[in-house]
């Protein structure tokens, strides 16, 4: 099984010695190895080419107790940072403004016993009677007027200033007004359930050995006795499989045979035995509330977007047959690699047809051997495989610990090996954890350091930010200081494949170096189409404004659920903004019953363990979406609340939110 980034060992750092040249080797050596890959960006080929400051270098080693040149006293050099976090003065947003107003949206299950019946509306089905929320209209209705007010307020200082004022040059840009930091919470599990859970995993260790003691499994094939065995069972992965897995395998993998709207349809199993893999289908399929799907703005179901795929296949066909390099690119992947460039604010981009792929096959494209790759802990299994497979250096920082970054960073410039190139490696969403990147803090420490900033945005591209622009948006942050920035289609626009953007040099070098440009076919064209569509009315291009409230729906979705939850006393991690929202549950058996339990409901969600988290922090997953109703998740929510008290999960010693949670 792939090892999660906890798992991986780190080699202990060698202690920071004093550089022998005033100006580090790797960025000295960087120019010269830009000539292959192209200037990533200007912003970074300038950071290669400033020499670092004595100065400034042991001041920082001197706040983190590192041995390092210069003087004790010496201040840093903040300016060498570029950007500042600047909390907004007086704004209060818009979307928490208009929602506190609507007091007839407040919710009011608290206090029930029943569960209500399931709300079982199809996204499809909503769309066609053209049911539209009142209190959503009228908000739009004054969102417009505010918009125009604005606008003629702007244009009619702009017109008094015409006749007033002489013709002047242009001003400089004005420094970026930067988000302020959402809080985001890591709640611990109280003392007394944390050793439960380390003891019913120990508990389980010890009946899995006992058992493979007395009966000792054998991974042979019949047949083919005199073989080596062609696959491993005998590590800690084969283990927890037989062990541990199997007991609450029915929890995963359950084939679907509807779209994943904000309802699927889940196909049912029946198992051989409780601990054995297979199964068979029973033929019966039910309706079930989706909570663990990625489709965060509701493209993943039918409706325009699918109508231009099917028009796509009948025109293109169901797939080039061919790769990139050869035959394979048709007038709709430059179509959307031009949309892309667009969307992101870059100089270009290039496309992919499989998400993980564009990290796994495109890392080792941009560092080698003799590179450092600074990745955060949390980063996901296909960061993780590009980066082995890159061969390059790996040293992990603590979860979006800014201060544990930058020793990484000073740890690299000072010690006597020299690194031709060093990369950060972030993610803007994290999947596991809900929570989001300290993106500004990030590009001051890479612009500082000389460093490589690639993002990943797999799951905030189209999920955050005013216009679903991502963290780079989210935080008013300029494209241009993030080298490589990475996303996939396979969430917010409900199809499949990825992206990378970034300056032209970059997507040059990647189309003759990347491994999937070359060798993997390229994206069927029912799928650009997909994603065309879908990026477009998130644009605006449709004639609608259908985009914009998908993702104000989405961030008030996100909001209302993440809130309600804590307000009930669950330990929920993440950001307030993030629309994966983890419900810590921390005993495999209660995550085990949490699911079963909520499907007898009519609810369908993910639960997470071994090996994409701890042992000991098994969690469901709610995957908040824009086609979500506030009835089903009213209902999830009572459902949720119900079913946390039959299993003792409200384990939050933090104080709930006072106030009534308004949607």
């Amino acid at each position: 099984m792939p090892q999660s980034s906890e798992e991986r060992s780190v080699e202990p750092e060698p202690a920071p010695v004093a550089p022998t040249d005033a100006r580090p080797a790797h960025k000295v050596d960087s120019l010269a190895s830009l000539s292959s890959l192209g200037s990533l960006s200007s912003a970074s080929s300038a950071g290669y080419g400033r020499q670092l400051s004595q100065i400034s270098l042991s001041s920082v080693l001197s706040e983190y107790d590192v041995t390092g040149p210069g003087s004790a006293d010496s201040e840093d050099e903040s300016s060498d940072s570029g950007l500042e976090l600047v909390a907004p003065s007086g704004q209060v947003a818009p979307l928490k403004r208009e929602r506190a107003a609507q007091a007839a949206l407040q919710t009011g299950l608290e206090g029930t016993d029943e569960i209500e019946q399931i709300p079982e509306v199809w996204e499809g089905q909503r769309v066609e009677k053209g049911e539209v929320d009142d209190e959503e209209k009228k908000w739009d209705d004054e969102e417009k007027k505010n918009d125009v007010g604005v606008k003629e307020t702007i244009d009619e200082k702009a017109a008094t200033a015409a006749d007033t004022e002489p013709v002047q040059a242009a001003p400089t840009q004005p420094k970026r007004q930067l988000r302020q930091y959402n809080q985001e919470t890591f709640e611990p599990a109280p003392r007394r359930v944390e050793l439960l859970v380390n003891l019913a995993i120990n508990v389980l260790k010890a009946v899995g050995n006992v058992k493979e003691y007395i009966a000792p499994p054998s991974n042979m094939e019949a047949g083919r006795e005199e073989y080596t065995p062609l696959y491993r069972t005998d590590d800690f992965g084969g283990f927890h499989a037989r062990n541990i897995f199997r007991r609450w395998q029915d929890c995963f993998c359950n084939p679907i045979d509807s779209a994943a709207t904000n309802m699927v349809s889940l196909m049912e199993r029946r198992f051989e035995n409780k601990l054995s893999s297979r199964f068979t289908l029973t033929g019966e399929s039910h309706s079930y509330i989706n909570l663990g799907s990625y489709n965060y703005l509701g493209f993943g179901g039918l409706g325009p977007c699918a109508d231009q795929a099917e028009t796509a296949t009948l025109r293109y066909g169901v797939g080039s047959a061919a790769a990139r390099q050869e035959i394979g690119t048709q007038r709709l992947h430059v179509q959307l690699e031009t949309l892309v460039a667009e969307f992101l604010g870059t100089e270009d981009a290039i496309t992919f047809g499989m998400g993980f792929a564009t990290n796994s096959t495109n890392i080792p494209s941009l560092v080698g051997p003799d590179c450092l790759v600074i990745s955060d802990k949390m980063n996901h299994a296909s960061i993780i495989l590009g980066m082995r497979l890159s061969g390059a250096k790996i040293r992990v920082f603590a979860h979006n610990d800014m201060a544990d970054l930058e020793r990484q960073l000073i740890t690299a410039l000072t010690e006597e090996r020299r690194w031709r190139k060093v990369m950060i490696v972030v993610e803007g969403v994290y999947s596991m954890e809900g929570s989001i990147v300290l993106l500004p803090d990030v590009i001051r420490l890479k612009k500082k350091y000389g460093a490589y900033l690639y993002l990943d945005e797999a799951h905030s591209i189209g999920a955050v930010g005013a216009t679903g622009r991502g963290v780079v948006e989210y935080y008013g942050c300029d494209p241009t200081d993030v080298d490589i920035m990475m996303g996939t289609f396979t969430k917010s626009f409900g199809a499949a494949g990825g992206y990378i953007g970034g300056s032209r040099a970059l997507v040059d070098h990647l189309r003759a170096h990347s491994h999937s440009a070359a060798y993997a076919l390229a994206m069927p064209p029912c799928v650009v189409q997909q994603v065309i569509a879908s990026m477009e009315i998130i644009l605006g291009r449709d004639g609608t404004d259908l985009g914009r409230r998908k993702i104000d729906t989405l961030a008030r979705n996100s909001h209302y659920f993440r809130q309600r939850l804590r307000q009930m006393g669950f330990i929920v991690y993440g950001n307030d903004d993030s629309p994966v929202v983890p419900l810590m549950s921390f005993f495999v058996s209660k995550t085990a019953a949490l699911y079963r339990r909520l499907k007898e409901h009519g609810v369908a969600t993910a639960v997470i363990a071994y090996p994409a988290t701890k042992l000991t922090e098994a969690r469901a997953r709610f995957c908040l979406s824009a086609s979500h109703t506030r009835q089903q998740l009213d209902y999830v929510l009572s459902v949720v609340d119900k079913v946390g008290d039959e299993l003792e999960l409200k384990y939050s010693q933090q104080r709930p939110p006072p106030a009534e949670v308004v949607y």
